[in-house]
């Protein structure tokens, strides 16, 4: 079983999904996890149906990510070297940051962020 935190940090470090393939993918499934459980048909037909270009080479590496060892690897990594993250949705994600256009769906940092 995955969590909200851990389908965030899958989606947002797969190579050729920016900003605006995720938010179109978790527009059209409602969260990073949503995305992470659909079905590999479900991902063809939302891509394809998309206003956003996904390519075939998108399709591949999302599932081809899916190893959740490969991703834990790297969660252990950041947490080694005291990197953490934040993301839309949680307690912690910076409101201003919110409020741009494109704002990030994933925040690194070291330390703490500063209030409001």
């Amino acid at each position: 079983m995955v969590d909200e935190e851990f389908c965030v940090y899958w989606l947002n470090n797969i190579r050729g999904i920016g900003n605006t393939k995720i938010s179109e993918l978790m527009a059209i499934f409602g969260s990073a996890c949503g995305v992470y459980n659909a079905g590999e048909q479900e991902l063809k037909d939302a891509m394809s149906g998309s206003n956003v270009r996904f390519s075939h080479g998108d399709f591949d590496n999302l599932i081809a990510c899916r190893n959740a060892e490969w991703v834990r690897r790297e969660y252990e990594s950041l947490v080694a070297k005291q990197i953490a993250f934040t993301y839309p949705g949680r307690a912690d994600y910076p409101v201003r940051l919110g409020m741009i256009y494109d704002a990030p769906h994933i925040l690194y940092y070291k330390g703490h962020l500063p209030d409001a």
